[in-house]
Protein backbone atom coordinates (compact mmCIF):
# COMPACT_ATOMS: atom_id res chain seq x y z
CA UNK A 1 0.00 0.00 0.00
CA UNK A 2 1.20 3.72 -0.97
CA UNK A 3 1.55 6.48 1.34
CA UNK A 4 0.41 9.17 -1.13
CA UNK A 5 1.32 12.89 -0.48
CA UNK A 6 1.95 16.26 -2.53
CA UNK A 7 5.52 18.01 -2.75
CA UNK A 8 5.57 21.88 -3.49
CA UNK A 9 7.54 24.99 -3.20
CA UNK A 10 6.10 28.35 -1.77
CA UNK A 11 7.19 31.43 -4.08
CA UNK A 12 4.96 33.85 -5.53
CA UNK A 13 1.98 31.06 -4.77
CA UNK A 14 3.00 27.16 -4.70
CA UNK A 15 3.43 25.26 -7.35
CA UNK A 16 3.28 21.22 -6.26
CA UNK A 17 3.32 17.53 -7.56
CA UNK A 18 2.03 13.88 -6.60
CA UNK A 19 4.22 11.47 -4.92
CA UNK A 20 3.21 7.81 -5.00
CA UNK A 21 5.52 6.50 -2.30
CA UNK A 22 6.60 6.81 0.92
CA UNK A 23 4.39 10.24 1.94
CA UNK A 24 5.20 9.70 5.68
CA UNK A 25 7.54 12.24 7.30
CA UNK A 26 10.12 9.66 8.41
CA UNK A 27 10.81 9.01 4.76
CA UNK A 28 9.69 11.90 2.29
CA UNK A 29 9.99 14.43 4.93
CA UNK A 30 13.58 13.30 5.70
CA UNK A 31 14.00 12.56 2.24
CA UNK A 32 13.34 16.12 1.39
CA UNK A 33 15.16 17.78 4.07
CA UNK A 34 18.39 15.33 3.00
CA UNK A 35 18.27 15.49 -0.61
CA UNK A 36 16.48 18.90 -0.93
CA UNK A 37 16.91 21.07 1.80
CA UNK A 38 17.10 23.98 -0.23
CA UNK A 39 13.95 26.59 -2.09
CA UNK A 40 16.32 25.78 -5.69
CA UNK A 41 16.55 21.97 -4.72
CA UNK A 42 12.62 22.12 -4.07
CA UNK A 43 12.12 23.98 -7.68
CA UNK A 44 14.38 21.61 -9.49
CA UNK A 45 12.44 18.19 -7.57
CA UNK A 46 8.54 19.72 -8.37
CA UNK A 47 10.03 20.89 -11.86
CA UNK A 48 10.24 17.36 -13.08
CA UNK A 49 6.77 16.47 -12.55
CA UNK A 50 4.92 13.61 -10.49
CA UNK A 51 7.02 10.90 -8.82
CA UNK A 52 6.58 8.01 -7.64
CA UNK A 53 9.61 7.52 -5.19
CA UNK A 54 12.78 9.29 -3.35
CA UNK A 55 15.52 6.92 -2.59
CA UNK A 56 16.11 7.40 0.87
CA UNK A 57 20.03 6.03 0.47
CA UNK A 58 20.77 7.68 -2.86
CA UNK A 59 18.05 10.61 -3.34
CA UNK A 60 17.32 8.82 -6.86
CA UNK A 61 13.92 10.29 -7.80
CA UNK A 62 11.14 8.09 -10.02
CA UNK A 63 9.68 10.04 -12.06
CA UNK A 64 6.47 9.17 -14.40
CA UNK A 65 7.80 11.30 -17.11
CA UNK A 66 10.70 12.31 -19.07
CA UNK A 67 10.61 16.00 -18.61
CA UNK A 68 11.34 18.96 -21.48
CA UNK A 69 14.60 19.92 -21.43
CA UNK A 70 17.81 18.92 -19.88
CA UNK A 71 18.44 16.91 -16.66
CA UNK A 72 17.81 19.47 -13.63
CA UNK A 73 18.30 17.79 -10.96
CA UNK A 74 22.64 16.44 -9.51
CA UNK A 75 20.52 13.60 -8.45
CA UNK A 76 19.67 10.60 -10.52
CA UNK A 77 16.54 10.09 -11.93
CA UNK A 78 14.93 7.50 -13.96
CA UNK A 79 11.67 7.47 -15.66
CA UNK A 80 9.00 4.66 -14.68
CA UNK A 81 8.28 1.79 -17.29
CA UNK A 82 5.00 2.84 -18.21
CA UNK A 83 5.87 6.99 -18.41
CA UNK A 84 3.01 9.36 -19.33
CA UNK A 85 3.41 11.94 -21.25
CA UNK A 86 4.85 15.55 -18.92
CA UNK A 87 1.15 17.56 -19.75
CA UNK A 88 -0.42 14.72 -17.86
CA UNK A 89 2.00 15.01 -14.53
CA UNK A 90 3.28 18.40 -15.05
CA UNK A 91 3.40 20.68 -11.43
CA UNK A 92 -0.04 22.09 -10.00
CA UNK A 93 0.03 25.39 -9.59
CA UNK A 94 -1.94 27.21 -6.62
CA UNK A 95 -2.66 30.78 -5.38
CA UNK A 96 -0.83 30.08 -2.00
CA UNK A 97 -0.25 27.73 0.81
CA UNK A 98 -3.70 27.82 1.79
CA UNK A 99 -5.23 26.92 -1.45
CA UNK A 100 -2.58 23.98 -1.51
CA UNK A 101 -3.66 23.14 1.76
CA UNK A 102 -7.25 22.98 0.08
CA UNK A 103 -5.86 19.82 -1.90
CA UNK A 104 -6.78 17.68 2.20
CA UNK A 105 -10.08 19.53 3.18
CA UNK A 106 -12.09 18.61 -0.24
CA UNK A 107 -13.13 14.90 -1.89
CA UNK A 108 -10.96 15.10 -4.41
CA UNK A 109 -13.05 12.90 -7.17
CA UNK A 110 -14.59 15.48 -9.31
CA UNK A 111 -13.28 18.54 -7.64
CA UNK A 112 -12.03 21.73 -9.81
CA UNK A 113 -8.43 21.35 -8.44
CA UNK A 114 -8.10 18.03 -8.97
CA UNK A 115 -8.29 16.65 -12.96
CA UNK A 116 -5.75 13.05 -12.25
CA UNK A 117 -7.91 10.36 -10.49
CA UNK A 118 -4.91 8.84 -9.36
CA UNK A 119 -4.83 11.61 -6.73
CA UNK A 120 -7.84 10.87 -4.81
CA UNK A 121 -5.73 9.50 -1.07
CA UNK A 122 -3.10 12.34 -0.24
CA UNK A 123 -2.20 11.82 3.31
CA UNK A 124 0.33 14.70 3.37
CA UNK A 125 1.50 17.57 2.18
CA UNK A 126 4.46 19.30 1.81
CA UNK A 127 6.04 22.23 0.96
CA UNK A 128 9.24 23.77 1.10
CA UNK A 129 8.74 27.53 2.84
CA UNK A 130 10.40 30.11 4.98
CA UNK A 131 13.49 28.24 4.29
CA UNK A 132 12.60 24.80 5.00
CA UNK A 133 10.39 22.35 4.40
CA UNK A 134 7.03 21.96 6.42
CA UNK A 135 4.36 19.28 6.78
CA UNK A 136 0.55 18.97 7.35
CA UNK A 137 -1.75 16.19 7.56
CA UNK A 138 -4.85 18.42 7.32
CA UNK A 139 -3.97 21.08 5.02
CA UNK A 140 -4.12 23.76 7.88
CA UNK A 141 -1.41 23.44 10.09
CA UNK A 142 2.21 23.57 9.50
CA UNK A 143 4.98 22.18 10.80
CA UNK A 144 8.46 21.62 10.11
CA UNK A 145 9.48 18.19 9.11
CA UNK A 146 10.98 17.20 12.45
CA UNK A 147 8.93 18.63 14.41
CA UNK A 148 5.91 16.70 12.62
CA UNK A 149 7.85 13.69 13.51
CA UNK A 150 8.00 14.64 16.76
CA UNK A 151 4.68 14.68 17.41
CA UNK A 152 3.31 11.68 15.48
CA UNK A 153 6.64 9.71 18.02
CA UNK A 154 4.53 11.76 20.63
CA UNK A 155 1.18 10.42 19.93
CA UNK A 156 2.14 6.66 19.35
CA UNK A 157 3.59 6.61 22.38
CA UNK A 158 0.53 7.77 24.68
CA UNK A 159 -1.89 4.91 22.69
CA UNK A 160 0.86 2.49 23.90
Amino acid sequence: MSTNAMIGFSQSGVKAVYSHWDGYPTEMGRNLNKFFPTLQDAKALVQGGDLSAICNKTGKITYYSEFPGQKILEQDYEVVQDARPFDEVAPFEYYDVDDFGGVKQTDSRGTPWNEKAYMDNIEYLYVHMKGEWHVSDNGIDWLPVEDQIAYEEKQKARRA
